[in-house]
């Protein structure tokens, strides 16, 4: 997966600012989405469609995060529902059931050498689990409420980002934690680790995208994200003013965060706004050069990973509830509202249409040899603020080994 990417309760402050289908699809709305977020629709009826192969059943509830193992051979499912599960790709069997936590588990994410999974949840902790037995082997506590979204990096330590806005890093044969910092001014929702493991970018309800120097747990840059045509062109001026005369890059521009410690960690508040702009997902490229950021019910963005310069808006997509990356970067697997296509990431089309579409797509992921694409999706916030329990809550699997020999592979 590209980067882990946390939905469930940001409904319920999108609730609060501006009710349940009250216009918050339409945060694009002052321009960004133009006109190719309309091509993106005509274009995907024009690709083949693909039914799924199979379907994970077991889950009572929607599915908020989804990991495949670095082999592909198996899938981690965390659920409203209060459990995770280990599923088998290729026959969709459940072969553990992961039960510890109190309350909705709201991420899941394989270690990269396949034999861990770690989940965040609820109840404010982050459990680390042998897939091979389904035991319960390290449990972190600290953060103060809900877990959002967590990730492990190379040498098999976690990462974790809560509704407090905090990163905190984990030992986890000694279930204790190394350090925390202040990501974001009100919750993180997703985390991605860089290819050479050494950087972390961070994307957070308040519309900032971070990215953070593991070794010296110091921010390289900070950017509010644009909301629309008029903010893309106020970032390009401030970041263009405040490059060196020797034309090289200015980490950031004019929002980059600075030099920060562990105890000078807090980003300013996020400027007030009548709707919430969440970063729901991050993802670093395959060679670490480039970061992409999600925006909630709206587009993709490009940044470069070294300075937080903005490069552009990835059209056309647009209206994206989830996202994901193939490892070499061929493929956007994308979840808009009410459909789920593959797009070519070299000419942007798209490559397939995933029947059928979720209107409430929690979490999208590819395999890592790009064979098998999933969704999590099901469940929602009501307008009088309970949660609607799904009606569906499988998780559909796609075969792509089809698509993937009759394209060709991009080179982004």
């Amino acid at each position: 997966m590209m980067g882990r990417n946390a939905f469930i309760p940001l409904t319920v402050a999108l609730l609060v600012t501006c009710g349940l289908g009250a216009g918050c699809e339409d945060e694009r709305g002052a321009g960004q989405e133009s006109a190719a977020g309309q091509e993106q629709g005509k274009a995907a009826t024009q690709a083949p469609t693909l039914e799924p192969v199979r379907y994970l059943s077991g889950h009572k509830d929607g599915v908020s995060a989804l990991d495949f193992s670095p082999d592909g051979k198996s899938v981690v499912t965390a659920s409203h529902d209060g459990t995770a599960a280990v599923w088998e790709t290729e026959t969709g069997k459940k072969v553990h059931s992961l039960v510890g936590h109190q309350g909705a588990v709201y991420g899941a994410a394989f270690s990269a050498d396949g034999e861990h999974v770690a989940t965040a949840g609820r109840d404010g902790l982050v459990l680390v689990w042998d897939v091979a037995g389904g035991d319960l082997i390290a449990m972190l506590e600290g953060h103060p409420n809900g877990v959002m979204v967590v990730e492990f990096l190379p040498d098999r330590s976690v990462i974790s980002g809560g509704q407090d806005g905090s990163v905190r890093h984990w030992h986890v044969g000694e279930e204790k934690q190394i350090w925390a910092v202040r990501s974001d001014p009100a919750q993180v929702n997703s985390l991605a680790v860089s290819p050479d493991g050494g950087r972390l970018a961070v994307g957070g309800f308040s519309g900032y995208v971070f990215v953070w120097d593991l070794k010296t747990r110091r921010a390289v840059w900070r950017v509010m994200a644009p909301a629309s045509d008029e903010e893309e062109k106020q970032l390009r001026a401030r970041q263009a003013a405040a490059a060196p005369a020797d034309g090289s890059e200015a980490p950031g521009g004019a929002d980059v965060a600075g030099e920060q410690g562990e105890g000078d960690d807090t980003p300013a508040p996020a400027p007030a706004r009548q709707r919430p702009r969440a970063i729901m997902s991050v993802a670093f490229s395959p060679d670490g050069s480039k970061v992409y950021s999600q925006m909630y019910y709206n587009v993709v963005q490009e940044w470069d990973a070294a300075t937080g310069k903005y490069v552009r808006v990835v059209e056309p997509l647009a209206r994206v509830m989830a996202l994901d990356l193939t490892r070499d970067g061929s493929w956007f697997l994308v979840a808009s509202v009410d459909q789920t296509h593959v797009t070519d990431a070299g000419t942007m089309a798209p490559a397939a249409h995933l029947l059928p579409g979720f209107q409430f797509g929690h979490d999208a992921a590819l395999s890592p040899d790009g064979r098998f694409a999933a969704v999590g999706h099901g469940g929602h916030w009501g307008p009088d603020r309970t949660w609607q329990a799904a009606d569906d809550p499988r998780v559909p699997l796609w075969d792509l080994s089809a698509l993937r020999s009759t394209t060709r592979p991009a080179n982004p």
